[in-house]
């Protein structure tokens, strides 16, 4: 590892099942495969309500896992690929795989299996829920291209990457929209901005985008300096400026 990971004061936690920290981690000799557990397992604690289930737009979406299954990390991952690592964690136990019809075309979820979990399941499975009705963006939830990749509408350049990982560390999951906003905020704000506005709102206790992209927004509109917005300097009169900085003689 190149970086020594420091867990600051108010970091969130995810649960995991002890199992997986024990048995599975024990038996999985696939680094691929273990890692993509771990992510998944994050991702599905991160949905809310009832019932949880992961889409394969939601797995081929998350960076960590493209950067473990695709060739050139970060990229676009082989369909089969995914299904195989899918299909190996489920063959093991851990995730239910459901098929069902989205808009008409053919997909399946993936529930991890907990009594939850198994009781989502067997409701999907009886029909006694309708995922078309659901809240959830799932509608057009898998892009293949040409290439028989999958992910490529969540696709983001190596030189994104940080500040997705500031986020997932500090605030949570990534929506499509928050990933656009980021992807934009990418691209105009400097890198250190960002890092400064993210660890201000973590002190601050204030851990939101909007509270963020505020802070970028008030340094880009009144100038920043030294970590501080010139908006909130206070003016100092002329007795206060020669205190601090004396006055000069100019010769005569």
């Amino acid at each position: 590892m190149k970086q020594h990971y420091v867990l600051p004061d108010g970091v969130e936690f995810t649960s995991v099942p002890d199992p997986i920290l024990g048995v599975v981690v024990d038996e999985i000799e696939d680094i691929k495969v273990l890692k993509t557990v771990m992510r998944i397992v994050w991702l599905y604690y991160k949905k809310k309500g009832f019932p949880r289930f992961l889409t394969l737009h939601d797995i081929s979406g998350d960076h960590t896992i493209r950067k473990t299954l695709s060739k050139s990390g970060y990229g676009p991952v082989k369909y089969e690929n995914l299904i195989e690592v899918l299909d190996k964690i489920s063959s093991i136990g851990l995730l239910i795989t459901i098929p069902v019809s989205i808009y008409e075309n053919q997909e399946y979820i993936y529930i991890l299996n907990t009594k939850e979990g198994r009781r989502a399941a067997e409701l999907f499975n009886a029909g006694d829920i309708d995922i078309e009705k659901l809240p959830i963006p799932i509608k057009d939830s898998l892009i293949v291209n040409n290439e028989n990749e999958v992910g490529v509408d969540n696709y983001i350049p190596t030189t994104a990457q940080n500040i997705f990982k500031l986020y997932e560390q500090n605030i949570g999951i990534i929506t499509p929209i928050v990933s656009e906003e980021l992807k934009d905020a990418e691209t105009i704000y400097p890198y250190e901005w960002i890092v400064e506005a993210f660890t201000e709102s973590a002190l601050l206790n204030k851990r939101s985008w909007r509270y963020i992209e505020a802070i970028l927004k008030r340094w880009k509109t009144e100038g920043k300096q030294d970590g501080k917005s010139r908006g909130d300097t206070k003016k100092v009169d002329s007795r206060e400026w020669i205190r601090r900085h004396g006055l000069k003689k100019f010769p005569s």
